[in-house]
């Protein structure tokens, strides 16, 4: 992720959750707003600040009824990054991600979006980047 983010070419992280027919139930986006890219070669190379800021978000969600609906039995999740098509494929071919597969995701039959609620959770705002967090239920 930190590459897409350095080049400006990650929009959006999603977490879905998907039922038995894979479906999205219940998603989580990370939608990017801004990025500073000058802080990717002054400080924090190791993302320390985000860590700490998505960590809290987490505990936050895991803590919160609000944001929670019991699991269905067999749900799975994915995880989706909103990119554009040139660092899809420079994503490919990294040695370093070799092992770590990327498939381009294709909404399985009779997914319709239907009625959306959205749930604004939480705003990360360091000096890397901002990004705004809501989760999507269908």
């Amino acid at each position: 992720i930190k590459e897409l983010l350095s080049s400006g070419s990650l929009s959006k992280v999603v977490f879905a959750i998907l039922d038995q027919k894979d479906h999205k139930v219940r998603q989580f986006i990370f939608d990017t707003l801004t990025v500073n890219y000058n802080c990717f070669q002054d400080q924090d190379h190791y993302l320390i600040q985000c860590e700490q800021s998505l960590r809290a978000f987490f505990l936050k969600l895991a803590n919160s009824e609000a944001f929670s609906k019991p699991a269905s039995e067999g749900n799975t999740f994915s995880i989706m990054m909103h990119t554009n098509e040139s660092a899809a494929v420079n994503m490919a071919k990294t040695a370093k991600l070799e092992h770590f597969p990327f498939i381009e995701y294709k909404s399985p039959e009779g997914d319709s979006q239907g009625e959306i609620s959205i749930t604004p959770i939480h705003t990360v705002n360091i000096d890397l980047f901002k990004v705004q967090i809501y989760a999507e239920d269908t």
